[in-house]
């Protein structure tokens, strides 16, 4: 290995880890949620995953639109442009509050969507609750990632590990009082997961926000020091950049949703088994996806330093690393999934479910990590509408279509595969995903000054 992969390896890894960590935070606050609930019974397990499957999209697609941030001030930096970092964040924050108030909006549809789901009304009743606790931590998630965007824009990732670990601290003990109705609070069940997330959220935008603004890092920045009245120009360019950052985010996501609300039909088991499949499975997505985070940031620096070539080889290691640690998950999954599904559930019904499922999720591990680095590779590009057009055609009409077909029906089976053949659909889902962005990357990375410049003309100025 030469001197320029053994530096960008060690680039990678320490940018990479603090990331991985952050995220599996971030996810370990669902495995609690996850374990804590269905710890109460099966139902408030399954109320989780109802709320959760229609709330978490919209709030993703919140924070998609944000992460448009993270590029745009890894160029800044790179090319030392500080003036448009400040001028960046600002503007982001403001974006933060137009979002936050566009879901509190739309917020009351939210319950009528829940009632056509299912016919029991203890289920219903707990995601409802479920989805309004999340709603009240809006503010909070918006003006966290935009905060987090600018740390990881400029290559500071441990501030968000930091900040992570003292969230999933709080979220424990919270967790228990609302659930179990502990110092005189209601007992919530399921729900009170919703209510204590909502919390940790605001908990943690508050903390960044002293960071970022009382904190010495920033300080040269002058963050408090230029006009703070929105600047629709600058609005405009992050959200033509972030908005199919979100749309991409959301078909992902929305899948998923929309794959556990055609499985409420099978029971509350199997949509237990899938919540329980589905968690695990996102706990393995954040390796790769902090990779494609890190290719996000060193991508956007190397591009503001003008070094085409050597971005493009940044990102095929970033997937070459990636597809070797998804050989390593995708055996272990396979090997342990026994093991794993005990860990979530004592119910015999919800572990053979679960525990099948699981084998079907190892078989998709190395397309899903292919795809989701390479996504992250684009967007350092400032590439987010290629992401966006494969991502709605890979995960919708390949991906939740077969789904329908083989859960469904017999038309290419003795019988409809059920749960079996939804989550078989993320293996084609996924696979068309990494083909089409494997296809895009090498254009793009050796056609990147012409496209840009095609690209640039259209933006407005960043004054």
């Amino acid at each position: 290995m030469n001197s320029f992969y053994r530096h960008e390896l060690a680039q990678l890894i320490r940018l990479a880890l603090p990331v991985l960590v952050a995220q599996l935070i971030v996810i370990g606050m669902g495995i609690v949620d996850t374990l804590m609930a269905g710890q109460v019974s099966a139902t408030d397990l399954a109320g989780v995953a109802l709320g959760s499957g229609l709330i978490l999209p919209i709030i993703f697609f919140c924070q998609g639109a944000l992460m448009a941030v993270t590029p745009l001030v890894a160029n800044h930096f790179g090319a030392k442009r500080f003036r448009h970092i400040r001028q960046t964040i600002i503007q982001s924050l403001w974006l933060a509050f137009i979002l936050s108030l566009i879901v509190i909006l739309i917020a009351p549809l939210l319950p009528l969507i829940l009632a056509a789901m299912s016919d029991d009304p203890r289920l219903i009743h707990l995601a409802t609750q479920y989805v309004h606790f999340m709603v009240f931590g809006i503010f909070g998630n918006c003006f966290y990632q935009a905060l987090r965007s600018l740390n990881e824009g400029m290559g500071n990732t441990r501030i968000i590990m930091l900040i992570g670990i003292l969230g999933l601290m709080a979220n424990i003990p919270l967790n228990y009082i609302f659930i179990h109705g502990s110092f005189g609070f209601p007992r919530l069940g399921g729900a009170g997961c919703g209510l204590a997330s909502a919390i940790v959220l605001s908990l943690m935008a508050a903390a960044m926000a002293a960071y970022v603004y009382l904190g010495p890092r920033y300080r040269s920045l002058h963050l408090t020091h230029i006009r703070r009245r929105p600047n629709p120009r600058i609005i405009f360019q992050m959200l033509k950049l972030g908005l199919p950052i979100a749309g991409s985010i959301f078909f992902e996501s929305s899948l998923f949703a929309a794959i556990t609300i055609l499985m409420a039909p099978f029971g509350a088991d199997t949509i237990a088994a899938h919540q329980i499949t589905l968690n695990f499975s996102s706990i393995i997505f954040m390796i790769p996806l902090s990779i494609g985070i890190t290719l996000t940031i060193r991508i956007g620096h190397l591009l503001g330093e003008r070094r085409l070539y050597d971005a493009r080889k940044v990102g095929f290691l970033g997937v070459f690393v990636g597809v070797i640690i998804a050989l390593f998950t995708a055996s272990a999954t396979l090997s342990f999934r026994f093991n794993i599904a005990s860990l979530y559930t004592d119910s015999e019904a919800v572990f053979s479910i679960a525990s099948h499922l699981l084998f079907v999720a190892s078989l998709f591990q190395i397309s899903d990590a292919i795809q989701v680095i390479l996504s992250g590779a684009l967007r350092g590009y400032q590439d987010t509408r290629s992401v966006l057009i494969i991502t709605l055609i890979s995960y919708w009409p390949v991906g939740l279509g077969s789904g329908c077909i083989l859960g469904f029906t017999d038309w290419f089976t003795p019988h409809p595969l059920g749960a079996t053949g939804f989550w078989l659909s993320f293996l084609f889902g996924l696979s068309c995903s990494a083909v089409l962005l494997i296809l895009r990357f090498i254009w793009l990375s050796h056609h990147y000054q012409r496209w840009n410049h095609s690209r640039t003309r259209a933006l407005p100025v960043n004054a």
